[in-house]
């Protein structure tokens, strides 16, 4: 009869430790469950990169909608906006998945790329946007590549994989409109002209000659010298 406090202080002891055991084992259970695992240091910073990417794409792009009037530029710039903030916006989705915070702003190189196109206007603004979409697309085509060989995580590399060909295909374009935009409107309107002779001719005003310094009738077969048969007329005399 003695040991039956003993025995029943035990029992209320274990069910005690029990139950705690129990309520931490839930407790961890469920923190694994909605805590993300920390991402390695080279996904973190490829997402980051990324973000900036798109971020001065769009920007910049909605400067070209608001100083260029060049018509193919402006197509250029609308569809930068449109496809880039839809990579963006899966870029986005996928950093919260991976607990990644994006930034807002621009890196001081992307951010100096801003600056300039923003003081500039009409021709002057439509080459230096188009040259630094080539240079900006070259840049984040590289991102992604080092990336994609070095990257673990496979939604990232996935990512990666998907908006990799939409970067290369952008900077193939752009250095294409780039060298259109080089020319000044004036020069790209200037209409082509056949070369001019000292004597006013243009080479389709011009007998045939094989040698210049020879005047063109006498080496012209089409042309008739005086006092010479014509080989083309007939030798049959007329009838008497």
């Amino acid at each position: 009869m003695r040991m039956y406090p003993l025995a029943a202080a035990a029992l209320a002891v274990g069910l005690v430790l029990g139950t705690g055991v129990s309520v931490t084992a839930q407790t961890t259970d469920r923190e694994t469950q909605t805590t993300p695992a920390r991402q390695s240091p080279a996904d973190a910073r490829f997402m980051v990169q990324a973000a900036q990417s798109d971020l001065t794409e769009i920007r910049t792009s909605q400067l070209a909608l608001q100083r260029s009037t060049d018509p193919e530029v402006r197509e250029y710039a609308q569809r930068m906006i449109e496809e880039h903030t839809r990579s963006s916006s899966q870029l986005k989705e996928l950093a919260q998945k991976k607990n990644v915070t994006l930034p807002n702003e621009l890196n001081p190189k992307q951010q100096a790329l801003y600056d300039k196109l923003s003081k500039l206007q009409g021709a002057e603004f439509d080459r230096a946007y188009m040259q630094g979409q080539v240079t900006a697309h070259n840049d984040t085509a590289k991102v992604y590549r080092d990336y994609l060989s070095q990257g673990k995580d496979p939604q990232v590399r996935d990512f990666a994989r998907t908006v990799l060909p939409i970067v290369e295909n952008h900077e193939r374009v752009a250095r294409t409109e780039s060298g259109n935009v080089a020319e000044t409107p004036a020069e790209r309107d200037r209409p082509t002209t056949e070369p001019v002779s000292p004597n006013n001719e243009t080479t389709q005003d011009r007998p045939y000659t094989t040698n210049p310094g020879v005047s063109p009738i006498q080496t012209d077969p089409r042309q008739k010298i005086p006092g010479t048969t014509n080989p083309d007329a007939s030798n049959t005399r007329p009838p008497r």
